[in-house]
């Protein structure tokens, strides 16, 4: 079985025996990324959901005993960790719908507030 990489899928060619006068077939296999993280829930700490890195085994805590919000939590964490710069993207997103003016702020209006003397 030889695979041809293809952007974001994959064709595999087979040969069977039987029909090797014919051409081959070409199969549409989606590539298929491994998550980094899973969630877990452990009764015995009152059915808390924990996200489990796959790469470290390191497990956190979600704080959460919602299925549904543990698992928003999850893909919202596999995201980050598979595309970095789209996350940050995202977030710039997030920030300009909740305060329209974020765009049009300097730093040095993040300053004002921590200058003992505002007049200078």
């Amino acid at each position: 079985m030889e695979s041809v990489p293809i952007g974001s899928l994959r064709f595999v060619s087979e040969v069977h025996r039987s029909h090797a006068s014919r051409a081959p077939s070409l199969k549409l296999y989606p590539d298929v990324m491994k998550n980094r993280f899973r969630i877990v829930r452990y009764s015995r700490y009152g059915g808390v959901y924990y996200l489990h890195d796959t790469e470290t085994d390191l497990r956190w805590s979600l704080r959460t005993t919602d299925e549904a919000r543990a698992t928003e939590l999850l893909v919202a964490k596999n995201e980050a960790a598979r595309e970095p710069a789209f996350n940050l993207q995202k977030s710039r997103v997030y920030m300009a719908a909740s305060d329209p003016g974020v765009a049009k702020r300097t730093y040095e209006h993040g300053k004002r507030p921590f200058r003992p003397n505002p007049r200078v």
